[in-house]
């Protein structure tokens, strides 16, 4: 498993594998598919729907990164105050409605797919570290 500083799974994310494969078709699709979710307003370039990790200087709406960064840590997990963080408890509420816009808006198998890599946060940033 590759965690991100969120609690994503890189290593179940569908972009995160499809710039890890260098095909310029999965990236594509991709790109469609986060466009149909309504994760993007329009169906953006392979370039910009490349996953490129979590540096500071990708735009995180809850401002995760850059604190697990000013911190020294690698993911929300290693820090003692993610159970009483409101950075973390807006994002999982996100995380949430996302989960049930997507359970609405997706067949099973696309479902599990996103649930593994995005929809288990909780779970990935309560584990023993």
């Amino acid at each position: 498993m590759i965690l991100a500083p969120c609690g994503n799974d890189c290593s179940a994310c569908p972009r995160f594998s499809a710039t890890a494969s260098g095909d310029p078709d999965k990236l594509a699709a991709v790109a469609v598919f986060w466009h149909r979710l309504g994760w993007r307003d329009r169906v953006v370039s392979n370039e910009e729907i490349a996953c490129l990790g979590c540096p500071p200087s990708t735009p995180c709406r809850h401002d995760i990164t850059t604190c697990v960064v000013d911190r020294g840590l690698a993911t929300c997990r290693a820090c003692a105050d993610h159970g009483a963080c409101p950075r973390v408890d807006a994002m999982l509420a996100r995380t949430d409605l996302t989960a049930d816009t997507c359970r609405e808006q997706c067949d099973a198998e696309t479902y599990a797919v996103l649930e593994k890599a995005f929809f288990r946060k909780r779970e990935n940033l309560n584990r023993p570290t």
